[in-house]
């Protein structure tokens, strides 16, 4: 090879820069994951005036939900074929994620207690069992097709990847009680900074979406053996470590 020639770029190859944009949205669903997890009791308690336990027992049966769309939304996952990829339109769920965390804390004190549960019951549902999972499902295919399945690339994602998105729920986790403090832990409050944060959220998150294809060439020409609804219902009858990993979970 002469000195003019050069080997042919891989435009899938890994970069820090394709990194930092393909974990834009996971570091939105970890501010997401933030302040569900430690300030949804609090804002249910002390805004809402709902109980702990009641909130507790509604997370639990949302839990349970989220163990049956799971299954679907691998089956819908695995039959989509389109010109977008088979994963990457699952991806634009980042923005229903942040709705439904918006409309969440979006509840008003003076509904009935019923209806306060409904409300957070069926947020809370939308934003992990419907959103969540359909965008965590399709994250498998796309993120082998967005770095065209190279192993080395692949391991970087996930290594350096984490390393990033925590980096980003770490400064969250540290701004958003000061901002809570600022503005007060009341209805409105909560309401105002909850949706500042999801609406910088929702921008963030478009970037995987944006500038991260899936290469078309990956698997092409292989026959896939699809899995009927069937099959999974037979998994779950014969197989008992199915329930054992489905407990652990729980």
């Amino acid at each position: 090879m002469s000195k003019t020639e050069r080997l042919p770029k891989d435009p899938y190859r890994y970069n820090f820069a394709r990194l930092l944009a393909f974990k834009s949205s996971d570091i939105t669903a970890a501010w997401i994951n933030l302040i569900m997890l430690n300030y949804l009791s609090l804002y249910a308690s002390d805004t809402l005036g709902v109980s702990i336990g009641v909130v507790g027992t509604l997370l639990l049966a949302s839990k349970i939900v989220d163990a049956i769309t799971d299954i679907l939304a691998g089956y819908i996952v695995d039959n989509t074929h389109t010109k977008m990829g088979k994963g990457r339109p699952y991806e634009l769920c980042i923005f229903g994620m942040c709705i439904s965390t918006v409309l969440l804390f979006a509840g008003r004190p003076e509904w009935s207690q019923g209806a306060k549960c409904a409300w957070i019951f069926c947020m809370y549902t939308l934003t992990f069992s419907i959103f969540s999972t359909l965008r965590a499902t399709g994250m498998n295919p796309y993120t082998i097709r967005a770095f065209s399945n190279n192993p080395a690339a692949l391991k970087k994602v996930a290594s350096y990847g984490g390393i990033i998105t925590m980096a980003g729920s770490i400064v969250m986790s540290v701004m958003f009680p000061r901002l809570l403090a600022k503005v007060g832990e009341t209805t409105s409050g909560w309401l105002r900074l909850v949706l500042i944060v999801m609406i910088a959220g929702a921008f963030i998150g478009t970037f995987r979406f944006i500038f991260i294809k899936e290469d078309p060439n990956v698997d092409a020409g292989e026959t896939e053996q699809k899995i009927s609804v069937k099959e999974i219902l037979t998994l779950f009858k014969k197989n008992k470590y199915t329930w054992l990993y489905a407990i652990i979970m729980l």
